[in-house]
């Protein structure tokens, strides 16, 4: 391995201490993963009154991680060190990649997040520079979410039968009811059209008039009048509460618990008709392309995504809405639930490492399960790593290029930065398996 400007060995093993952000949505104390990751941290101690959302592991500059035995922030530990992004790094994102490409998180959801949607390259950089206040980066922000617990979301446009049927009626393709306070919220004009729309394309969702006719009908909601909204959702609400519990559908259920999330008419109780809901069980995943709209609903989580802070919110919400920009950007293309969900690989060469590769490059992540006292070589993918914890313990060592390296004591949420060109071992302790998620890209 090389040698760095500062003299130590490329081959080491950084752990870290990392950031904790408890946004209002988050899960109340000790039931948050974030906050039970967290305590691996001696000085963190967890408030049971406090809402524990999102772990951060990496360099963006909002929660830069830090060097656990000098608090060095790690985008400045990457600064004077440029050896440790790697070439397959700076051949990627370009000679003066500086920092992650990457920004790995956990994610405790107790209540809805806002309905939104990720900017890609092109528009992040206008809105950026349009108004770097509510779009701090200019990068792009496509990420994966990998379920720790059960974990419901919204992601991407339910298929156009099924929306037509809830603003219209009941059709041969979805038998769904009308939802009658929608329909008078988008107006008849626009539902009518997009049903008109699939029947002229002869059912093929994806033709072009289809997808503007959704756009129009999408547009409707998010900007009809918010009096018109609160007045309808309020129907909606007291029609499907007096229901009898057993006769009220997945759907009914819903509204009912974010209209109590969010009170006061968000719009965003009524984008569950349009947005596919998605229930992933523990190790599936779904991968979220920019332009795309979703919502976090209930559980917890792992999530990568690029290195970026830029989210476009339209609803469920009390933060900045940006309902034009949304509406403008999102692609309109449906797809049923379960073409959202996909499980990680076996790897072909490493027992007990499972890939989940997104369409992109700026991420990737691994599970690698370690049985009780066995010892698995994790070669480098030849980028910077971030490794984290989530259950057992044991040791990890740097398995070649550096004779002085000592084993770094492995637990729950023990978070570790491996350099480009770092082959780690990881040796599990006695008494159960070692669970541990790998960050990385290229």
């Amino acid at each position: 391995m090389a040698g760095s400007s500062t003299g130590e060995s490329a081959a080491v093993l950084v752990p870290l201490s990392c950031r904790v952000q408890t946004y209002p949505w988050g899960k109340r104390g000790s039931a948050s993963a974030v906050a039970q990751l967290a305590a691996a941290n001696p000085d963190f101690v967890v408030d049971e009154s406090t809402t524990y959302a999102e772990l951060w592991m990496g360099s963006h500059r909002k929660a830069p991680s830090a060097v656990a035995a000098t608090g060095e922030p790690l985008s400045d530990w990457l600064a004077s060190r440029p050896w440790a992004l790697g070439d397959k790094v700076r051949g990627a994102f370009g000679d003066d990649a500086a920092s992650l490409p990457y920004l790995f998180k956990v994610l405790s959801v107790g209540k809805g997040l806002s309905i939104q949607a990720h900017p890609d390259k092109g528009l992040a950089a206008e809105l950026h520079a349009r108004d770097p206040e509510h779009y701090p980066d200019a990068n792009h922000k496509p990420e994966m979410t990998i379920a720790l617990t059960p974990f419901r979301g919204l992601c991407g446009f339910r298929p156009v039968a099924q929306i037509v049927a809830h603003v219209v009626g009941h059709t041969e393709a979805s038998p769904s009811p009308v939802v009658p306070e929608l329909r008078r919220v988008v107006g008849p004009a626009a539902a009518d059209a997009l049903a008109h729309a699939l029947t002229t394309a002869a059912g093929d969702e994806q033709a072009p008039p289809v997808k503007e006719a959704l756009k129009t009908l999408f547009s409707a909601l998010m900007r009809a009048d918010p009096g018109t909204v609160k007045e309808n959702l309020a129907q909606l609400v007291s029609r499907v509460g007096d229901l009898d519990a057993g006769a009220r559908s997945e759907l009914d259920k819903l509204v009912l618990t974010l209209d109590k999330q969010f009170p006061g008419g968000d719009v965003g109780c009524f984008c569950i008709y349009f947005l596919n809901v998605v229930a992933l069980s523990p190790g599936d995943a779904m991968f979220l392309a920019a332009n795309e709209p979703h919502a976090y609903l209930e559980g917890d989580c792992i999530e990568c995504m690029a290195c970026s802070d830029n989210v476009v919110r339209a609803g469920l919400t009390p933060k900045f809405k940006d309902v034009d920009t949304l509406c403008s950007m999102l692609t309109y293309k449906p797809g049923d639930a379960q073409s959202r969900v996909f499980r990680g690989q076996p790897d072909a060469d490493v027992a007990g490492l499972v890939n989940f590769k997104p369409p992109i490059d700026d991420f990737n992540v691994s599970q690698l399960t370690v049985s009780s006292t066995k010892t698995t070589l994790l070669p480098s993918p030849g980028a910077p790593a971030i490794f984290l914890v989530t259950q057992g313990a044991g040791s990890a060592v740097v398995a070649a290029g550096n004779d002085d390296a000592k084993p770094v004591p492995l637990g729950v949420g023990v978070v570790l930065f491996a350099p480009a060109n770092t082959d780690v071992a990881m040796t599990a302790a006695a008494g159960g398996d070692l669970i541990v998620y790998g960050a990385s890209c290229c």
